[in-house]
């Protein structure tokens, strides 16, 4: 299920950043993480209402924007 979504399932085999912070070495750990677990920024959908959505909450609103 989180596969599906991009995540990476870690597993207890796959440690090698963890076993490097644990010998003292957290330089090699960070390269460890930066090449097997790159960060991947999400995008943003954003919004999309409706003209009448928008009227609507306007008017919900009290016309103070």
């Amino acid at each position: 299920m989180l596969e599906k979504k991009g995540y990476k399932v870690v597993s207890i085999r796959d440690k090698k950043a963890c076993d490097e912070i644990a010998v003292g070495s957290v330089d090699c750990a960070q390269s460890v993480i930066s090449a097997e677990y790159p960060f991947m920024p999400l995008s943003n959908a954003g919004r999309a209402y409706s003209e009448y959505q928008k009227t609507k909450i306007f008017l919900q609103d009290g016309f103070i924007d």
